[in-house]
């Protein structure tokens, strides 16, 4: 792999991104040196005991084959660490590793030891002196350009990269490039100083602000992060903690070792990052008063990029992400975006255009009883509904229920006796995200069911509730299926066996009756011959019988019955 301007190198992979080429986590050097490839040894392990990435090799390398070294080869590698860039003294203190002292004067271990080659890193004692990059406010009284980043969220230094110099780049030059200062520059690469001559593949540190930092692994933010969490009620510290595997401790140290033992709804306290930025269990976020759509970050994106993505500056994007304490993403992490989401429309209005009962006026409505008195909660069993009635009814069945200010999800299924997992079943009731309703929307409630299954194939004859004489006051409570002699019929649902017999010279001949419990039976009538007997534990699919013509039949159909308790039900309302 060959990395050229407008490229970054990051754990050794090529991914197109801007007018930089860099390798994440790097060490810097100051220029090239050679190295002989030896017996067994790879680039990996090459890259390693020079403190870089195999993509700093690659790149010194023009036209390398990281998969086929060879004994005796002769690569470019970075040289060792020159100790030009201005410096001061640092007089150990008890408790301070080599790393920390990197930290605290804006450079690395690798830098440390180039400017102190005597030092061996794991034996540094109390009272040892060491050479450190002088401190930036020490260069800008020597020259007053140099100056740190800018303060703010946009600008904090997550991490460094490494930066291969290209053609006719100039320290200064590259500061600018990255939007830091050239003092901030020199910090991160003390090998330097502000007169130093540099050539094409040296390799510097540039430190990268938390926008510009391309979107973390889970696995990596977890220990990195920090999120935030608003509390609820029934919270309290205890429970927070554990909810995010902590101690109560560790909760207050997060917190800037407040106390904890009084927390307030609606309060925020920061937490671990934990894969997202509302672990709340679905159903339990209080309903919102907008909801809006998302960016789902990638791979390789920053905040900037998805910023400039969408047409947004950064403080935009900061705004509409308030709860975020830092710009550096995570991959999977979801960002809000500008506009609003409508939510889904479950609901319409239905007219009545003949008068009838309600059993029947519901089938002509295209719902079951149950559903238009769950809505109409005033409307009696055996009520006549009269023509020209308009109706708010869902497209679902089940009860339709419009989410107040305050409400949950979770408090909206315990406070009608269903359960989340049944409103999640079916995106049709209206919920995309049980922790994203929205006040004023409508939902549906469904309402406890069998599922039934066609028992047979075929063509669709007399519907449901059609007039049986001139006055229409026996009407179908049925639905029938034209099918051929003998075609098998199977049960619609799981249940037992109640009826086998009939009348095969009158009203429904040869049929079967099964019970599936809660008042709920199916009638499968004018059959010729049965595969069941009363008493039977019959499986939805199941053979029970065979077509036929007995009974009141003009030729061989199915016809078929579903009655919940004293109504008959339209088959079609719950036929899939």
């Amino acid at each position: 792999m060959r990395c050229g301007i407008g490229q970054w190198l990051m754990r050794g992979t090529l991914v197109a991104l801007s007018v930089l080429c860099v390798a994440i986590l790097g060490v810097g050097r100051a220029s090239a040196d050679t190295y002989t490839v030896q017996s067994g040894e790879t680039l990996w392990g090459i890259a390693e005991r020079f403190g870089v990435r195999v993509g700093v090799l690659v790149e010194l390398n023009s036209g390398l084959d990281p998969n086929n070294l060879k004994v005796g080869q002769r690569l470019l590698v970075p040289d060792s660490v020159s100790a030009t860039a201005p410096t001061s003294e640092y007089e150990v203190q008890h408790g301070d590793t080599l790393g920390e002292i990197a930290e605290r004067h804006g450079t690395t271990i690798t830098g440390l030891v180039g400017l102190n080659p005597d030092v061996e890193p794991n034996e540094i004692k109390v009272g040892q002196v060491l050479r450190v990059p002088a401190a930036v406010d020490d260069l800008a009284e020597e020259d007053p350009a140099f100056t740190g980043i800018t303060a703010g969220v946009s600008t904090s230094v997550w991490e460094t990269m490494d930066y291969v110099v290209q053609p006719d780049d100039s320290l200064s030059v590259i500061a600018e490039r990255h939007g830091i200062s050239l003092a901030t520059l020199l910090t991160n690469n003390p090998e330097f100083d502000a007169k130093t001559e540099i050539h094409p593949k040296q390799v510097l540190r540039i430190p990268v602000t938390d926008s510009d930092a391309p979107a973390l692994d889970p696995s990596e933010a977890t220990s990195a992060l920090t999120g935030t969490y608003i509390v609820r009620a029934g919270d309290n510290a205890t429970l927070i903690a554990e909810r995010y595997g902590i101690t109560l401790a560790e909760l207050r140290a997060l917190n800037g070792g407040r106390d904890l033992n009084v927390i307030r709804i609606g309060e925020t306290l920061n937490t671990p990052w934990t894969g997202s930025f509302d672990p709340s269990p679905p159903g339990t976020t209080p309903a919102l008063q907008v909801r809006r759509p998302v960016h789902v970050v990638q791979a390789w994106e920053t905040f900037r990029t998805i910023a400039d993505l969408y047409g947004l500056s950064l403080e935009e994007l900061r705004a509409l992400n308030s709860r975020r304490l830092k710009d550096r993403v995570v991959i999977g992490e979801r960002l809000y975006l500008p506009g609003e989401i409508d939510p889904p429309v479950v609901a319409e209005e239905r007219t009545l255009w003949e008068g009838n009962l309600l059993q029947y006026a519901a089938a002509s409505l295209r719902v079951t009883p149950h559903t238009l008195i769950a809505n109409h909660g005033w409307l009696e069993p055996d009520q006549w509904i009269s023509e020209g009635t308009t109706w708010r009814l869902p497209k679902r069945e089940g009860l339709l229920v419009t989410v107040q200010a305050g409400d949950t999800l979770a408090a909206i299924a315990i406070r009608h006796g269903v359960s989340i997992s049944a409103i999640l079943a079916d995106p049709g009731h209206g919920v995309e995200d049980p922790n994203a309703i929205v006040v004023g929307q409508e939902i549906i409630l469904p309402l406890s069911t069998p599922s039934f299954i066609w028992p047979a194939e075929g063509l669709l004859t007399d519907p449901f509730g059609l007039c049986r004489n001139w006055d229409c006051s026996y009407r179908h409570r049925g639905l029938d299926i034209a099918l051929d002699f003998y075609e098998p019929i199977v049960a619609a649902a799981d249940g037992l066996v109640t009826f086998v017999g009939g009348d095969p010279d009158s009203g429904l001949g040869w049929h079967i009756e099964i019970d599936h419990g809660d008042g709920w039976v199916t009638a499968y009538a004018h059959l010729s011959d049965f595969e069941v007997y009363e008493g039977t534990l019959v499986k939805q699919g199941e053979v029970i019988g065979y077509n036929g013509s007995t009974g009141e039949s003009t030729g061989p159909h199915l016809h078929l019955e579903i009655r919940h308790n004293d109504w008959y039900i339209d088959p079609m309302v719950f036929l899939p």
